[in-house]
């Protein structure tokens, strides 16, 4: 396609050459300019999604078919495993037993709790710090 083109009356391949050259010399400050692309892919919860899981929904949804009843629950058990662990407190136990000790220590006063024993404290303890708070 090299040649004269007879409307403009010049080389068409100048013509392309000089087209590109315009388009980068219009904004010379975006020569070096290279964009920071990040594609993030979320399920419909609102939850990120790696790449593996991110394909799987693609692959899915482009295919017209889906996981099997197994799969989906084991999914959907993962992820409900996975919210429950960013609600709770990062030093607490599921059951939160970390903040009832925490509590029941304040109400005892004391530097640490007995896991024997019932709700009563011992009563050796109960003699140091009745012995601690008369100093």
């Amino acid at each position: 396609k090299s040649g004269i083109n007879a409307e403009y009356g010049q080389d068409v391949d100048s013509r392309r050459r000089s087209d590109r050259e315009y388009g980068s010399g219009q904004f010379p400050e975006k020569r070096n300019y290279t964009p920071d692309v990040k594609i993030v892919y979320t399920d419909n919860i609102g939850r990120e999604l790696n790449s593996k899981e991110a394909f799987r929904q693609l692959s899915h949804k482009f295919h017209g078919k889906g996981s099997g009843k197994m799969k989906t629950e084991k999914r959907m058990k993962k992820t409900n495993e996975q919210l429950a662990l960013k609600k709770m407190e990062s030093d607490d136990t599921p059951l939160g037993s970390a903040a009832l000790f925490r509590e029941k220590q304040k109400d005892a006063n004391s530097a640490y709790i007995v896991l024997s024993g019932g709700n009563r404290i011992p009563t050796d303890v109960n003699k140091h710090i009745n012995h601690i708070s008369k100093r």
